[in-house]
């Protein structure tokens, strides 16, 4: 017996190893073989281990946490509550509050930076058309708000929910009926409906429907027919588009897709008819006031 103890490659032997018989070289290639095997069987139960440790830990986690899902869910619903601009609207403090600040705490050029531009108007039109505050919920949220990346949301029959994008603009100057929306996103945003909010001049009192209806167009355009513009137009989807519009013109990529009415001349059978396809409103057994009816407080 020859006791030798290896202490490099076997592919590349030391002068050592060509004094070894063939017979005890094969037989130490297969117990460093063997033992190679046990290590990886080894290392494949150690994972399995860890793995079921891992999933012990969540379902002790879901059990601890199954009452409080249901608590979860209620302050997830009151807080969308709170924040939808659609019930906001019906307090005339709040509109007068943003209306001062919509006319004289923003410069005309910088107004289009604030997402209320265009959600305020739609939130309003929403009240005065009749439509449920629990169909369409309006984040009242800059950005990052209680509805993740989308502007709001809107509740279908039956409890499912499609998400919104709304983009407002002003008229180009020297032109009052084209506009330019700017960061529309596609790719990583999960909205289903954009609502393109245009003004054509600047209403003299923001926190008065009777100025802000005969300002404002309002656009509508679905997912699949602004994917499908993009794609005739050879664009990517992967980053935020500009669009320049014109209600009643097809010149610009985006104009061809996008169904315009005036924000005063929309009422709910527009909304069922273009917005939803048809599809019944969700919510509509709330009973949504009236302007006569508006609080307060």
């Amino acid at each position: 017996k020859v006791d030798v103890v290896p202490t490099g490659p076997l592919d590349r032997p030391p002068r050592l190893y060509q004094l070894l018989p063939p017979s005890l070289l094969q037989d130490t290639r297969r117990r460093e073989s063997c033992r190679g095997r046990a290590l990886l069987k080894f290392q494949k139960l150690r994972r399995t281990l860890t793995q079921l440790r891992i999933r012990s830990v969540w379902i002790r986690l879901l059990v601890e946490t199954a009452d409080s899902l249901a608590e979860l869910h209620h302050l997830e619903q009151q807080a969308h509550r709170a924040t939808n601009l659609v019930r906001l609207a019906a307090n005339r403090e709040f509109l007068k509050r943003w209306g001062r600040r919509l006319e004289r705490g923003l410069a005309k050029n910088q107004r289009d930076c604030l997402d209320m531009a265009g959600k305020l108007p739609l939130s309003m039109w929403a009240r005065h058309a009749g439509l449920p505050p629990e169909h369409l919920l309006v984040d009242f949220a800059q950005a990052g708000g209680a509805y993740g990346g989308s502007d709001g949301r809107i509740q279908l029959q039956g409890g499912s929910a499609e998400d919104v994008e709304i983009k407002g603009s002003k008229a180009k100057s020297g032109k009052p009926n084209s506009f330019a929306f700017k960061g529309i996103r596609c790719a990583g945003a999960t909205w289903k409906h954009l609502l393109l909010v245009g003004r054509r001049r600047e209403p003299r009192d923001w926190s008065s429907w009777q100025h802000v209806r005969g300002s404002i167009v309002l656009g509508y355009v679905s997912r699949a027919r602004y994917e499908a513009a993009l794609q005739q137009a050879g664009l990517s989807r992967t980053k935020p588009r500009d669009a320049t519009v014109t209600p009643g013109s097809t010149r610009s990529w985006l104009g061809g897709a996008v169904e315009w009415v005036g924000l005063g001349e929309a009422d709910l059978a527009w909304w069922r008819d273009t917005v939803l396809g048809g599809r019944v409103l969700g919510g509509e057994n709330e009973a949504v006031p009236g302007p006569e009816h508006e609080g307060h407080g």
